[in-house]
């Protein structure tokens, strides 16, 4: 929690973000405070999740828009972490709170367990496919009223992200990252490519009860291409422990295979645009190193935070060139 949230943060406001969803303050357990307030309760056997967005971090209609768009997701079957409506029959509501305010939401909870090395296989790497194929497949008829806000067009905030953190020094990435975007925004931004996406797809970001996968933190959905939303749990895929410079390639095939196999049910797009795999996988890279000096004191790193820093590093400087179009074209 940052100084801004937390000179705005009290009691009151927990208080009366419980109030207008009819929730016991009592009731609340925290979760977690870092970037969102995040507080868990139960109502019968069924969980919920309360979330308190400080308006430092993203605006009400940044917030609003975002609910929207996972309602909408929700309205059309796909297993999202959806909102629910407050007692005014608003799915999102504002606590001010001095010359600031939180942006509140609750959600229900996804059920079950994270997902793991234990049920970490091709039927749930498949079953991420097939949520995104749907996703994919919902945007291209995605038009939100007037009065909802535009979600931003990737890479803006990823554009801005790196400029703001990306040391001066390190001209060889900053340079790889205009290169980069330059050729990818040569993609067309048609609607069977383009359109509204999670953008943050990856295992930490589903739970799984019972084999069936359910996704939630939609906070980072934006205008982007398709095949930039699947590069992204590609690049997390690689990047889990037990993945190594022996069995890397083999992995990023296994992965793409079980994951487009459930992709395809729902959506397709132009297979040509894999071929940009690398490029967009180098990026991704450059913005996660970049978040890095954003979250991160980098001079005061812990063993595991130090490894996982320099692997990005390197990513950052040197891309994905181990990499080969058998690993991750359609075949």
């Amino acid at each position: 929690m940052n100084e801004f949230v937390r000179a705005a943060f009290s009691k009151e406001v927990v208080s009366e973000a419980a109030r207008l969803y009819n929730i016991k303050f009592s009731d609340l357990t925290l979760l977690r405070d870092n970037v969102n307030i995040i507080y868990r309760f139960r109502e019968g056997d069924k969980e919920f999740i309360l979330r308190l967005t400080h308006s430092s971090h993203q605006c009400f209609d940044t917030v609003n828009s975002e609910i929207y768009w996972i309602n909408f997701l929700h309205e059309n079957k796909i297993p999202v972490s959806n909102p629910l409506p407050s007692a005014n029959n608003n799915l999102c509501e504002k606590v001010t709170s001095g010359d600031s305010y939180f942006s509140v939401v609750n959600f229900t909870a996804a059920p079950g367990v994270e997902l793991g090395e234990k049920n970490w296989n091709s039927n749930t790497i498949g079953q991420m496919g097939r949520i995104t194929g749907m996703i994919h497949k919902c945007s291209k008829t995605y038009s939100p009223p007037e009065t909802i806000k535009k979600r931003t067009i990737w890479p803006e905030k990823s554009n801005q992200m790196a400029e703001t953190y990306l040391p001066e020094s390190d001209l060889k990435v900053r340079e790889y990252w205009k290169q980069l975007l330059s050729v990818v925004k040569q993609l067309p931004s048609t609607s069977d490519s383009f359109g509204v996406v999670h953008n943050d797809i990856h295992r930490g970001n589903f739970m799984e009860d019972k084999g069936r996968l359910t996704l939630f933190d939609c906070e980072d959905a934006c205008y982007t291409w398709f095949v930039n939303d699947i590069a992204c749990p590609l690049f997390f895929a690689m990047n889990y422990n037990g993945v190594n410079d022996f069995n890397r390639r083999g992995w990023a095939r296994y992965f793409m295979d079980s994951f487009m196999k459930g992709y395809q049910k729902h959506n397709r797009f132009n297979p040509e645009q894999l071929k940009l795999m690398p490029e967009l996988l180098h990026l991704r890279g450059i913005f996660v190193y970049a978040y890095l000096f954003k979250a991160w004191d980098v001079t005061k790193l812990n063993h595991a935070q130090l490894n996982y820093f320099n692997r990005m590093k390197h990513i950052a400087e040197n891309g994905f060139d181990w990499l080969k179009p058998e690993d991750y074209l359609l075949n």
